[in-house]
């Protein structure tokens, strides 16, 4: 086998490939700092990498409450309930989505049945 020169080797760190964790811990950080787009499209790209993790998908819910996405929000919390039920955070957020979007319209129409 004939050596490669130096200036030729790629350095072994752009051999691996970027931790997703990683993405999401930056994700983390944009969303502390406020900065809810850099939160947004980190995010999102550690959903696709991880779309098993439940600390994602809760992320990805939270996320999606502060753009004002309710159903999206809904739909990574409930994922995330199902893989860690245990997560009180996860319920918290859970039920102020549904406070502020679907109990209240619920509500409404139960006590309009109710008065029939």
């Amino acid at each position: 086998m004939l050596p490669v020169p130096d200036s030729k080797r790629m350095p072994c760190w752009r051999l691996r490939r970027p931790d997703p964790l990683t993405g999401f811990s930056r994700a983390q950080v944009a969303f502390a700092d406020g900065n809810l787009a850099q939160a947004l499209a980190l995010g999102q790209a550690a959903l696709r990498a991880l779309p098993g993790n439940a600390q994602v998908l809760q992320f990805a819910g939270v996320t999606d409450v502060q753009r004002g996405a309710p159903l999206a929000a809904e739909s990574a919390l409930l994922k995330s309930l199902q893989l860690a039920p245990e997560v009180a955070l996860t319920r918290h957020v859970l039920a102020s989505v549904y406070l502020s979007t679907c109990l209240p319209d619920s509500l409404e129409r139960s006590n309009q049945s109710s008065s029939r």
